[in-house]
């Protein structure tokens, strides 16, 4: 099942009001549930969605929840510039350093991106688009990766976590103002 992490989302909201005006227009990339149009529908009323996975789409109800609902990847996504913000929650360790890299630059307003730590998935419910193809994803090459970013949010892991050598941190929120 598509869920985001619960953790910073408060912090998040918070950013996203008191540097955005209602009336912006957003890109939700990877909607899965609807978890951003729900934590920010009331505030931001213009709300898109690009949704890879055409079952997601009914399943989650998308097109009761989002203005419009475009069925396909965001590497093939061609209208970015119709956006004020385009929120990536859990999308960019799904993509190649090269294909991230490429949708990254193709985005001329501001970017919200929520990505997780060393994570590795496979394919789940026949939707192949759920494997990280980037699970080796720090806060240091992230930052290398996608230079450009501030930070928002980082949630730390538990002690237990890093005495098995995974890193510090398990999940990272960042913006790109533009």
């Amino acid at each position: 099942m598509p869920t985001s992490y619960k953790s910073g989302k408060k912090e998040v909201k918070e950013y996203l009001l008191a540097n955005f005006g209602p009336a912006i227009r957003v890109l939700d990339v990877g909607p899965g549930e609807g978890t951003y149009q729900e934590l920010l529908g009331q505030h931001f009323k213009r709300m898109d969605a690009c949704e890879i996975y055409a079952p997601y789409i009914s399943k989650y109800q998308l097109e009761s929840k989002y203005g419009k609902v475009f069925n396909q990847s965001v590497v093939d996504f061609a209208n970015f510039e119709d956006y004020d913000l385009v929120i990536m929650g859990d999308i960019l360790e799904h993509l190649t350093v090269q294909q991230a890299q490429d949708v990254i630059a193709r985005i001329p307003g501001s970017l919200l991106v929520a990505v997780p730590f060393e994570y590795v998935q496979g394919g789940s419910h026949g939707n192949e688009a759920e494997r990280h193809l980037q699970d080796d994803l720090t806060p240091e090459n992230f930052e290398e990766r996608y230079p450009g970013f501030q930070k928002i949010y980082m949630k730390s892991r538990s002690a237990r976590s890093v005495k098995k050598g995974k890193g510090e941190y398990s999940y990272g929120y960042y913006i790109r103002k533009k």
